[in-house]
């Protein structure tokens, strides 16, 4: 199916797959995404106050960390100095089982342009998640539109 409706649904799937995968390394959290599975809870620093990662059994941890963050902007309650970055990854080797690891980092405001066949559209983001979105007039948009000022 060639339709948006086929290519979005095999999107999310890709998403859903990919939000955290566990392999021979350890787990490794690739979205900021709520997950729950019989091995690792994740919770979105979208719907609570941080992102909060249990795992069930001792295992390395990998946190893919946004370009937006700047690693000393990472704090990680209750850690000991084992947690390092490297790359994009927050690497916590010896995490604790069956405790909430609380990983804080603001959710950086910034506006992106995107660059659309007819005009460029700007986009006010809170971390990746879209706050605001030029309108241009539209009834019944998704988004607020951003403000002028």
């Amino acid at each position: 199916n060639m339709d948006i409706v086929g290519g979005a649904t095999a999107s999310l799937c890709e998403v859903c797959r990919d939000t955290v995968r566990t392999d021979e390394a350890g787990f490794r959290v690739n979205m900021l995404f709520d997950h729950v599975s019989p091995d690792i809870s994740v919770e979105s620093p979208y719907t609570h106050d941080c992102l909060r990662v249990r795992i069930k059994h001792a295992r390395p941890l990998f946190v893919r960390i946004p370009s937006w963050v700047a690693p000393e902007a990472l704090t990680i309650d209750g850690m000991p100095d084992t947690a390092i970055v490297s790359g994009d990854h927050l690497v916590i080797t010896n995490p604790p089982s069956n405790q909430w690891i609380n990983i804080r980092f603001p959710l950086t405001r910034r506006t992106i342009t995107l660059a659309h066949r007819t005009r460029d559209i700007r986009v006010d983001l809170r971390g990746d998640e879209v706050v605001a979105m030029d309108g241009f007039g539209a009834d019944l948009t998704y988004f607020d539109p951003i403000n002028e000022t």
